[in-house]
């Protein structure tokens, strides 16, 4: 069975999932026709991880670009992003769709790096922590949406020169809906993982691919400066 897609999961208005069995669709019963009440504590929650190689630049190692805010931008992978103190960003990641829905995460979000080990360049790890935030549904903002989530980035130097850098992303979104059917209930919570989940493995490899976008530039700029400095 599938349930027939419909356009305000996250409205206050009454919600009637009609379920198909084959081309025949049943008519909800009474009781789902009823104004539903709201449940919270609703948990959709996704984890993704991506694995992938950054070329080392001959400038400077991957941990002093890593290290500084100069990779504030790569590591936050927002499409925009505003400074709201204490060293927290505001940011707006990518959008996805979920059935009907197109959903724009808003998080509040903030880098914590590790203090290097003197002399250390060739590993690290910081953290992406994500401490509050919402969601925009279909442009309208929704207000009864709790998320937290991490992203731990770790990076090794090999011995051909590379860097193995391995984003672990955990997500978790507890939100109130409409009280469902058991079945669509049940069917609803199994989209809504799935669409944390491909959200986070997207957001993990944009991050890697933003590091090694941003690290190459970071680090010709910084060889030009020098040359410019010493001329």
């Amino acid at each position: 069975m599938q349930p027939q897609l419909f356009s305000a999961y996250f409205a206050s208005s009454p919600i009637i999932p009609a379920l198909h069995w084959g081309h025949h669709p049943l008519p909800p019963s009474p009781a789902m026709l009823a104004k539903p009440a709201l449940e919270t504590a609703t948990l959709l929650s996704g984890a993704a991880s991506e694995r992938d190689t950054v070329q080392e630049c001959s400038h400077a190692p991957l941990s002093s670009f890593l290290n500084s805010c100069a990779s504030d931008a790569a590591l936050l992978a927002a499409e925009s992003r505003e400074d709201i103190g204490e060293g927290m960003q505001r940011c707006e990641l990518a959008s996805f769709d979920f059935l009907s829905l197109h959903i724009q995460p808003v998080f509040d979000m903030c880098i914590e790096r590790s203090e290097p080990h003197m002399g250390e360049t060739s590993s690290g790890d910081l953290v992406v922590r994500v401490s509050g935030g919402g969601v925009r549904v279909n442009d309208d903002w929704n207000s009864r949406v709790s998320i937290d989530a991490i992203n731990k980035l770790v990076w090794t130097r090999t011995e051909d020169g590379h860097y193995d850098v391995h984003s672990s992303i955990n997500m978790n979104i507890s939100l109130s809906i409409p009280r469902l059917h058991p079945m669509a209930r049940t069917a609803w919570t199994a989209a809504g993982r799935a669409a944390v989940r491909s959200a986070c493995k997207r957001t993990a490899k944009k991050l890697i691919r933003n590091v090694r976008q941003d690290y190459a530039e970071w680090s010709a700029a910084s060889m030009e400066l020098d040359g410019t400095q010493n001329a």
